[in-house]
């Protein structure tokens, strides 16, 4: 027990630590004037937290009367209801939001009277990073405790030190929530499913505690649809037809947890299901710039996800866990590390596929990222076995090294989605190679809104390119820089013209620098990380 203990020191530092980092660059764009800047909002975020309020405050309200046919249609059978995602993430969303509000509440005033319910991003966006350092625990803490403290340690640095990872933990999306629920099940799986050996099989409660984990990602978003056919293929491959009372018990248990967890499915059982699955093929068609040319997003070329994960990873991380990899060859935990290869390789594989849509960098298949901290972590430990051989201080050396993988973070900082590694030269090599520069927005930050309001006149009229959904405009009024300078914003090339111009470079979408040129758009003012722009204000010459 008391090694056990030891083991989480270094996990629960990293994480307490990468809470409190991630919870202190959260503002946008003055929301919280007294923390430092974080990213600006992005396109999804109002969706989810407008929808994980509605949600937790209808669970105040019901409590376990929610679960009541009646009630359920009360509140999942409405007009405003919006059931393209399934709850949970949402809700988690919803009660940090709550929670945080009740609490200290945010600099906003105005969505009272514009959303039908009162909701402020930024502070719905603590429940990602709260996501975010659990995440960074329970990595930590199963990679210590099969692999050694070096490791575990080391595995939860790399979680964190990924800039696309700690990016999105800033957000009120679902992918962070997405990524916990998704390491919980995945590792809660490897762990029980991999004490018994192939010639039993795993214990029923094992294979029902699988079944509820995999229930609840599967109601946080759809790639948690990746792992009930991994977890099929590495169980029979381990203990062949003994797996299939476990794996049953594992599907009943998901497929019920799942159905009760969303009572909008009970309306209309076989239709829902049917809509919700739909949409994922059924949807608008997206534009994806890679590689300096323009694709929808059916028709991205297959290594775009391979390119992408490895050009995203820090160049010492991905290296390590090319070296973790080696422990495949350890037969006391191959089992193990076999279903974690696996789920990094699965969605990778699946986003390949002809006609299935990709976009927003790895945004998509964030959840391949948790299993290869775990890798680098196994791959750190053994640099410091053959370190110890060779040089003095080896500790000093490996913590170097897993320090050198932070200075894209810091650069990049607060904008981590626009980060690339060494691998395409850096963020500014990646723009020589056609990469995307800003695909979410979050470059509009509260540093380029402070300046515009402090030079633009009270009034002025300002368009705004690429406008990604019609609520975008709606969502940025609403912040406080934007409404204390009294800018009103209108789409790009509508009438009536405005004299200036504010641009995030989705470059998929936005109109091109030439083509401002030629419109005699001239460039005000920008954001920039290692000489490429994220987003930019422009002025109309005369």
């Amino acid at each position: 027990m008391l090694s056990w203990l030891r083991a989480l020191i270094g996990p629960s530092i990293v994480s307490i630590t990468a809470l409190v980092a991630v919870a202190l660059t959260l503002d946008p764009a003055d929301c919280r004037p007294s923390l430092p800047e974080g990213p600006g909002l992005t396109l999804d975020e109002s969706f989810n937290v407008q929808m994980g309020v509605y949600l937790a405050r209808s669970v105040a309200d019901y409590g376990v009367g929610l679960l009541h046919p009646d009630s359920a249609a009360e509140v999942f059978g409405v007009h405003g209801y919006n059931p393209d995602h399934p709850p949970l993430g949402r809700l988690w969303l919803g009660l940090a939001h709550d929670l945080v509000e009740s609490s200290a509440p945010a600099n906003l005033s105005t969505y009272a009277d514009t959303m039908p319910v009162r909701f402020v991003i930024v502070s719905a966006r603590v429940g990602s990073a709260v996501a975010f350092a659990l995440t960074v625990l329970l990595i930590g803490a199963f990679t210590a405790r099969r692999w050694g403290r070096l490791a575990g340690t080391s595995a939860a640095l790399c979680f964190v030190l990924m800039p696309r990872v700690f990016g999105h933990a800033h957000f009120a999306a679902l992918e962070t929530v997405m990524n916990l629920f998704w390491t919980l099940a995945l590792l809660t799986t490897a762990s029980l499913w991999s004490r018994t050996d192939s010639a039993s099989r795993p214990t029923k409660k094992a294979a029902a505690l699988s079944g509820l984990l995999l229930g609840l990602a599967l109601l946080t978003k759809i790639q948690a649809v990746i792992l009930p056919p991994l977890i099929v293929v590495w169980a029979v491959m381990f203990w062949r037809v003994r797996s299939l009372l476990p794996l049953l018990i594992c599907g009943v248990t998901a497929t019920v947890t799942f159905g009760v967890g969303w009572p909008w499915l009970w309306l209309d059982v076989p239709g829902n299901l049917v809509a919700y699955f739909a949409r994922t093929t059924d949807r608008t068609l997206l534009h994806v710039w890679y590689l300096g040319e323009r694709f929808v997003d059916r028709d991205v070329p297959w290594h775009y996800p391979w390119v992408c994960f490895v050009a995203t990873v820090p160049i010492g991380i991905l290296l390590a866990g090319l070296l973790g990899c080696g422990e495949l060859r350890q037969s006391d935990r191959r089992r193990e590390l076999l279903l974690i290869v696996g789920s990094i390789l699965t969605p990778l594989v699946l986003f390949s596929l002809p006609g299935v849509a990709v976009y927003d960098g790895v945004r998509l298949f964030l959840v391949a990222f948790p299993g290869w901290a775990i890798l680098a972590g196994l791959g750190t430990q053994k640099l410091q076995v053959w370190l110890s051989r060779r040089v003095k201080k080896p500790t000093v050396w490996t913590t170097a090294f897993l320090a050198s993988n932070a200075v894209g973070l810091i650069w990049l900082h607060p904008f981590h989605l626009s980060y690339y590694s060494a691998v395409v030269g850096g963020t500014a090599g990646a723009a020589r190679l056609g990469f995307e520069a800003n695909y979410w927005g979050d470059a509009i930050s509260r540093s380029l809104l402070d300046e515009i309001a402090n030079e633009l006149p009270p009034g002025s009229l300002v368009e705004f390119a690429p406008l990604m959904h019609p609520y975008q405009l709606t969502e940025l009024y609403q912040l406080p820089i934007i409404e204390r300078a009294q800018i009103h914003l209108k789409p790009y090339n509508t009438a009536p013209r405005g004299p200036w111009l504010l641009v995030f470079h989705r470059l998929a979408d936005v109109p091109s620098e030439e083509r401002l040129k030629s419109e005699n758009w001239a460039i005000v003012t920008d954001v920039q990380r290692q000489r490429v722009r994220l987003a930019s204000l422009w002025q109309k010459q005369r």
